[in-house]
Parts: structure tokens; C-alpha cells; sequence
């Protein structure tokens, strides 16, 4: 038979239709994106190899927990409509309009650096050593919808004074506002595009605390700088987010005193952003994260109070705790030991949110 019409009996024969619809199928579904992000369990990772420097042995093993998160083509939107353990968010949720999922993933990065000096200052001034902190102002994140500043202030702005009183670091923001009542006015400066801005508005009330006022916007100190008095380091890899604050602060902690034993050979699993006044808060993925402590073994599982529910919708089998401080963390741990061998603890202040 001709090549020609060999050719042409396979171009028409049923089953050459069938692979290239499979192929091109195939293809839409592998480079189509879905407007998605899906997020999965990932593990719990012990971060005693991570964190090096002047510090002993640890008494036991403390470890962050992670969820994975990739852009969502249609194929894995396919996939996380299924399975009970994938979640899927619209991309807008993480991923600024004026960013990249490569945007977001280096904004991840930054936020886990700056997470592990604020860990670093907390464990060393929980423990007695002097440490000094500063930073170039406090940058707009995020503005929410309700808040009085929407339409104001945006993403990017870099607030240097708050009625009168200079925000090197978020926690001075903090301070001067939670001077303030809901419905008082606040004169906020900020620098956008190296032009001095100001603007005034009312605070609205904290969702999370009652008669306190708040602006409504989430915040970062912009190139926070520490001066540590001992050498201690971590890397954490590819692993990105703030969210192992807690989890860096407690391994700290055991190894800079660990005639305490403060661990006793336990596995803590841990979760948590944290501030330097030692204030653990929110993070996402709680319930996956659940799951991933349950999975390693873990003998507790430690997460931040507003996450408490999240934490028992995963339904595992392994005891949650909740905190709202790294000084409650640390007691639990020194009253759930068999020993009840004490460590000293500060009693850190518990500013305002913003």
C-alpha cells in the first residue's frame, strides 16, 4: 500500500482520534490554569537540625508543621474537588492583583525570614539576654474591606508616624493604637513612592477585642534589624510563611536553658505566628496541619487559641493546646512534665492588633 494512503487510513481511523483527543484533553487540563490555589497536608519536620549556633542539645524534638500550596491547573482543581484532604482558594486569597504566584512565593520567603529573627529576639529575652530591635517603618500588607482606612492606605505603604508618634516597628503602631477607642480619629503618615502622605480617619472596633480600636489592616515591620549578644541561626530551606514563629521560639528556649529539660524527650508539634512581645497568633491550614502532626508521631499539638477550632475539626487523635502567648506555651510544657521542673518565664504584654 502507498504511503499516502497508509497515512491517510491511520489519520482516519478511530482509535488515532481517540489518542489525540486524549493528548489535546490532556494538555488543557496540565496548562489551563483554574484561578485556584490548592492546598494539601504536607509533614512535620523537626527543627532542632535547623536552628545552629551558641546553643546546647535539645532535650527532645520540636516541630513546625506545613501545608503545600501550588497554582491549580485544571487538572489539580480536578483533583481537590475529590479528595477530603485538598482544599482549594481562589487565587486572589493569596496572591495580590500587582503579584505573581512567584511574587507571593518570595513575599512567603520574607515573611518566614522575618519570623525567625522575631523567634530569635523572643527566646533570647525570654531568657535573660538584652537585645536591641529596630526597623524603617511599618508596611501595608493588606487593607480589609470594613476597614476605615480602604480607599486610603494600600498595600505597600510605609507608615511612619501615627498621631504624632513615630512606628519604627509594628509593635509602636500597636501601642498607639490600642490607646485608642473605636471611633477615635488617628492621623496616620505614610511614605508611597517617596512622597509623604497623610491621612485621617476613625478607628473601628477589634473584631477580637472589645472596646479596643483598630485600623483593619495587616502589617510587617519594613527591614526589622536585631542586634543578637550570642550567634544563632536558621534555615529553613524552601519551607516558607510565619506561621513556625512559635515553633523556632520553643526550640530556642529549651536549648539556651537546657538544665530544664524542658521537652523531657517529647515530640511537640507546633504552630503559630509570633510578635516580640511573645503574642502567638493566627495562622492558616490548621486542620491539615492536624493531621501532619498526628501523622509523625507527635504527643501534643500546639496552636494558637483563634485556631483551636480548626485544629479539632481535623478530628485526630492527638491532644491540642491552645495559646494566645509563647509564656503560656512554655507553661504548659513545664506543667506537663512528670518532673514539674520549672523554668522561669516572662510574662510578655499582649499589644493591640492593628
Amino acid at each position: 500500500m502507498p504511503l499516502r494512503d497508509r497515512l491517510s487510513e491511520l489519520l482516519s481511523s478511530s482509535w488515532f482520534r481517540t489518542v489525540v483527543a486524549a493528548l489535546l484533553v490532556a494538555a488543557i487540563l496540565w496548562y489551563v490554569p483554574s484561578g485556584h490555589i490548592l492546598t494539601v497536608p504536607g509533614s512535620a519536620v523537626d527543627v532542632g537540625p535547623m536552628v545552629m549556633g551558641e546553643l546546647d542539645e535539645g532535650t527532645g524534638h520540636v516541630m513546625l508543621t506545613t501545608v503545600v500550596h501550588r497554582e491549580a491547573n485544571l487538572l489539580f482543581w480536578l483533583y481537590g474537588t475529590v479528595h477530603p484532604r485538598a482544599r482549594l482558594r481562589p487565587l486572589e486569597m493569596y496572591v495580590r492583583p500587582d503579584e505573581t504566584f512567584e511574587d507571593y512565593l518570595d513575599r512567603s520567603r520574607e515573611e518566614m525570614h522575618q519570623s525567625q529573627q522575631t523567634a530569635k529576639y523572643v527566646a533570647l529575652d525570654s531568657v535573660g539576654y538584652p537585645v536591641e530591635v529596630s526597623g524603617e517603618g511599618v508596611e501595608v500588607v493588606s487593607v480589609r474591606e470594613e476597614s476605615p482606612a480602604a480607599g486610603l492606605l494600600k498595600a505597600g505603604d510605609l507608615i511612619i508616624e501615627v498621631s504624632g508618634e513615630t512606628t519604627e516597628i509594628t509593635e509602636q503602631l500597636q501601642r498607639v493604637i490600642g490607646k485608642h477607642q473605636p471611633g477615635d480619629e488617628i492621623t496616620v503618615v505614610v511614605l508611597r513612592d517617596e512622597e509623604k502622605l497623610d491621612f485621617t480617619f476613625p478607628l473601628m472596633e477589634n473584631p477580637e477585642e472589645e472596646g479596643k480600636g483598630f485600623i483593619g489592616i495587616g502589617i510587617l515591620t519594613h527591614n526589622m534589624q536585631f542586634s543578637f549578644p550570642i550567634d544563632v541561626t536558621v534555615d529553613a530551606g524552601a519551607i516558607g510563611g510565619p506561621s513556625a514563629g512559635l515553633t523556632f521560639v520553643l526550640e530556642m528556649v529549651d536549648r539556651l536553658m537546657p538544665e530544664s529539660d524542658l521537652l523531657e524527650g517529647r515530640k511537640i508539634a507546633c504552630t503559630g505566628t509570633v510578635n516580640i512581645n511573645g503574642k502567638v497568633g493566627a495562622v492558616g491550614g490548621v486542620t491539615m496541619k492536624t493531621w501532619a502532626a498526628e501523622n509523625a508521631g507527635a504527643d501534643v499539638f500546639i496552636v494558637p487559641k483563634e485556631n483551636h477550632d480548626d485544629a479539632l475539626e481535623a478530628r485526630a487523635d492527638i491532644k491540642i493546646v491552645a495559646v494566645s502567648s509563647v509564656s503560656e506555651a512554655i507553661e504548659f510544657l513545664q506543667q506537663s512534665k512528670l518532673g514539674r521542673t520549672r523554668l522561669p518565664a516572662r510574662e510578655f504584654d499582649r499589644p493591640a492588633a492593628a
